[in-house]
């Protein structure tokens, strides 16, 4: 059953290696993982190996002979051969440490990601306070470009082993696979005091501190080329909440809005809808620090100058809402927002979470049929 499923991702799996990013250097290895000798028993001579290939082939499932051909093909680094004795090993020991361990290692070596992060979730479960067994789930999550998941099992890692440099740096690269470069900045200066004269961490902080300068410069020098105009600074707002930046973003929203009140054209329709735009930016970034109550406000705001952005912001509002646990009133700004926007996908999401959060569970499966029928 396992060989099967296998077929097709593995063999996609061996043509994807330009699926990695060429400058991932990744978690290495399991970063602070156990040392490979005690994944592995030491490299078997060609006796035992080919015992084992021997015996996998006249009772290949049998428990005892598939561990033993995990462990030769591993011992050997042969991860192709080791593959299915050891994934199928783990998934029928979901108690076994040590297995999953293992299905993670070779996995990851094949590119299987799915299988590796399936390893590493049930090691999770097994040892919630190993830091290397979230270290292993962090780097499948990050080669699946699920940076957020990755950066919380990193930071539970982190937690747990504090005093582990690798692990931040990984967690700043999670960030900045996010775009969230103001977490990973703050994540290397926290790792370059912890662990000074660290030429990994100065690299990436250099290096990363002159990204976010590269992708700031257009709307800088547009900003000054404008004489410090609203849209300038709206656009240039945008591009600080974009990098993560969003106490910086908020103040530069602010700015544009003060700017629009002294700016005598105010009343005209192309300024009313910025301004109706950088309420409705304001709304977004409100939520995102932790400021729900303040976010309706400025979204309502936005709906009030303009009604063009009513859609966007009825879901906004529906979402920060739910922030505040008043899951009856999302519902009502939420179905305000799929009526305008019925084509949209994320509001339908949204909606469906808030009618099973108050027991309209007929109501949510009509949204999930509608939701699926988009697709």
């Amino acid at each position: 059953m396992i060989a099967k499923s296998l077929v097709f991702t593995l063999a996609a799996a061996l043509f994807c290696s330009a699926c990695v990013p060429k400058d991932y250097k990744g978690p290495k290895a399991l970063w602070s993982r156990p040392a490979a000798e005690s994944l592995w028993p030491p490299a078997v001579d060609d006796t035992t190996f080919f015992a084992a290939v021997s015996a996998a082939k006249d009772d290949p499932n049998s428990e005892s002979v598939l561990r033993s051909l995990c462990e030769a093909h591993g011992s050997r680094q042969n991860w192709l051969g080791a593959l299915i004795p050891c994934l199928k090993i783990a998934e029928d020991n979901p108690g076994d440490a040590l297995a999953q361990r293992r299905a993670a290692e070779v996995a990851f070596a094949l590119h299987l990601y799915d299988r590796a992060a399936a390893a590493a979730k049930r090691l999770v479960k097994l040892a919630p306070d190993d830091a290397a067994a979230h270290a292993s789930l962090a780097r499948s999550l990050m080669a699946m470009s699920d940076g957020e998941e990755a950066a919380s099992a990193l930071r539970r890692a982190i937690e747990l082993n504090s005093k582990d440099t690798g692990l931040r740096i990984e967690l700043a690269r999670a960030y900045s696979a996010q775009n969230d470069y103001k977490q990973a900045i703050d994540v290397l200066e926290r790792a370059d005091r912890a662990d000074p004269g660290n030429a990994e961490v100065g690299a990436l902080l250099v290096k990363t501190r002159s990204l976010v300068e590269k992708k700031l410069a257009r709307p800088r020098e547009a900003l000054n080329k404008s004489d410090n105009s609203p849209e300038a600074l709206h656009e240039l707002a945008a591009a600080y909440y974009r990098l993560g930046f969003k106490e910086t973003a908020l103040a530069h929203f602010s700015t544009a809005l003060e700017t629009l009140d002294r700016d005598p054209r105010a009343s005209e329709p192309a300024h009313r809808r910025l301004r109706a735009k950088i309420n409705y930016s304001r709304g977004i970034v409100l939520r995102g620090i932790g400021k729900p109550l303040e976010a309706i406000k400025s979204l309502r705001n936005s709906m009030k100058i303009d009604p063009h952005y009513a859609s966007e912001c009825y879901y906004h509002i529906g979402l920060a809402q739910l922030d505040l646990g008043d899951a009856a009133s999302a519902v009502t700004a939420l179905r305000e927002s799929v009526r305008l926007n019925p084509s949209v996908g994320a509001n339908r999401r949204a909606l469906i979470q808030a009618l099973e959060k108050v027991g309209a569970a007929g109501e949510a499966e009509l949204e999930r049929a509608a939701l699926e029928r988009l697709h």
